[in-house]
C-alpha cells in the first residue's frame, strides 16, 4: 500500500462529513502511509483544522474548454450520452494521483442515497482500472436507487463498510 486517499467528501462545513474524516484518520493513525483527502470544499477543511491532520486537495480541477480533450468529452456527452469523459476531466486532478497499490476510501457516507451516483460509479471504475483498491466506507445505500448499474458498481469495491443495519 502506497497511499490512502479519501474522496467523495463534501467539506467539513457539514460536521458529519468532518467527523467521518477525523474518525477515519484516527482509526488509520498507526498505518504508516501518507493519507490525503480530496475535498469539494478544501477551504472548509482548512478552516476546521483537517489540513493539520492530512494533506487536503481539491477534488475537482480546472480544464480548458479549448482543448481537444474537452471537445472529445463534450462530443461523447452530447452525441453518445456518455458522461464519463466529462467526469474524468473534472476529477482528473484527483484521479491522476491514485496509483496501483493505493487505497481509495469513498467517505461520502450517504452519497448512495441521492442522485449523482453515476459520478461515484465513474470514479470507482477509474480507480479500479488504475489498480488501486476502493472501499465504500461508512455508507448508507437507499434501496430505491439500486439497479443493475449500481449493483455492478458496488461489486467493484474491494470492501463495503456500512453504517446501519438496513444497508
Amino acid at each position: 500500500m502506497n497511499k490512502i486517499y479519501m474522496y467523495a467528501h463534501g467539506g467539513s462545513g457539514n460536521h458529519g462529513c468532518e467527523a467521518i474524516v477525523r474518525s477515519t484518520l484516527k482509526i488509520l493513525n498507526d498505518v504508516n502511509v501518507k493519507k490525503e483527502l480530496f475535498s469539494t470544499k478544501p477551504e472548509e477543511d482548512q478552516k476546521y483544522g483537517i489540513g493539520n491532520l492530512c494533506n487536503v486537495m481539491s477534488e475537482k480541477g480546472t480544464y480548458s474548454k479549448k482543448s481537444i480533450e474537452f471537445a472529445k468529452a463534450y462530443w461523447a456527452l452530447k452525441v453518445k450520452k456518455d458522461y464519463m469523459p466529462m467526469d474524468k476531466m473534472e476529477y482528473r486532478h484527483a484521479i491522476s494521483k491514485v496509483q496501483k497499490g493505493d487505497i481509495a476510501l469513498s467517505i461520502g457516507g450517504d452519497n448512495y442515497c441521492y442522485a449523482g451516483i453515476e459520478q461515484l460509479s465513474d470514479i470507482n471504475y477509474i480507480i479500479n482500472k488504475k489498480g488501486a483498491k476502493s472501499v465504500l466506507w461508512g455508507c448508507s445505500i437507499n434501496p430505491d436507487v439500486i439497479n443493475e448499474d449500481v449493483i455492478d458498481d458496488l461489486k467493484r469495491y474491494s470492501m463495503i463498510i456500512t453504517r446501519e443495519s438496513i444497508t
